[in-house]
């Protein structure tokens, strides 16, 4: 994690974490289906909310169906498991079924930047681990 980013707010307001590959370390690409899976206690710990944007190769957000750019704990509708874990969906395509919780990615090469505002200890500290995106397909 960092807050290395031109703009960015004190880690005590804002840290950032980003990714270029997934659970492999093989680079984000639109041609795969990815997930999240976030066990109830895994979810940051954040006083104000964290979210997952997504971005193509070019620093800009990747144009997408529904105008979405990013998702996290304040994106309506967002829809937790039984056992009140989350599943993020990030891919080119709708996730049948999973739409809610769905990231549109572009049809190539992108990565992802979560952002906690108001983390605390375990995120300030540097000690929360973010689970590992996960090809799907």
């Amino acid at each position: 994690m960092t807050n290395a980013v031109l703009g960015g707010l004190p880690k005590e307001e804002a840290t950032y974490a980003v990714t270029y590959g997934d659970r492999s370390k093989t680079q984000l690409n639109g041609q795969n289906k990815y997930v999240i899976h976030f066990n109830n206690e895994e979810l940051p710990k954040v006083r104000e909310f964290w979210s997952i944007t997504l971005y193509g190769m070019d620093h800009f957000f990747v144009e997408n169906p529904i105008n979405r750019y990013k998702i996290g704990s304040l994106t309506e509708g967002l829809k937790f498991n039984a056992d009140g874990s989350l599943d993020i969906y990030i891919q080119h395509e709708a996730p049948v079924g999973h739409e809610s919780n769905w990231l549109p990615a572009s049809e190539g090469d992108f990565y992802l930047m979560m952002r906690f505002y108001n983390g605390e200890k375990e995120i300030l500290d540097r000690t929360y681990t973010i689970p590992p995106f996960k090809k799907v397909n």
